[in-house]
């Protein structure tokens, strides 16, 4: 069951969101300098950076003990504009399938998310964000 408190601060977030999205100026393009010469932070290790996202997750799905996780490769170095920051945040993007259950009790089908690590942070990724993986 969704608390009134959940739905209240869902509610302001979008609203700030949508507010906010228009303040927003296109990021800088990245250099390739900028892509060599970056710190990517230390490479996510496995299986603590999967136990790191569950966790994340518990606390934003109905049903987060029935939810099923498929880990889409391995992460990858990238980087992304956080929250319209200049430069850009470089670390480690990581690509999940999430299956999880609806408030029928439902599974609902699996749903891509984005998150980025970088030394022991761990950061959700909008699908607005811009995520870039390099090489």
């Amino acid at each position: 069951m969704i608390s009134p408190l959940n739905v209240c601060l869902r509610t302001v977030l979008a609203l700030f969101l949508l507010l906010t999205l228009g303040c927003i100026t296109p990021p800088v393009p990245v250099t390739p300098e900028q892509i060599a010469s970056a710190d990517y932070g230390a490479v996510p290790v496995s299986p603590a950076y999967q136990d790191a996202i569950k966790r994340l997750m518990h606390g934003i799905l109905l049903d987060p003990d029935a939810a099923r996780y498929q880990f889409v490769g391995e992460p990858q170095r990238g980087y992304v504009y956080l929250s319209g920051k200049k430069p850009p945040v470089f670390g480690y993007l990581v690509h999940v399938e999430i299956n999880a259950k609806s408030m029928m009790g439902f599974y609902v089908g699996k749903k891509p998310y984005r998150f980025l690590i970088k030394n022991g942070s761990l950061y959700m990724l909008p699908p607005f964000v811009k995520a870039e993986a390099v090489q």
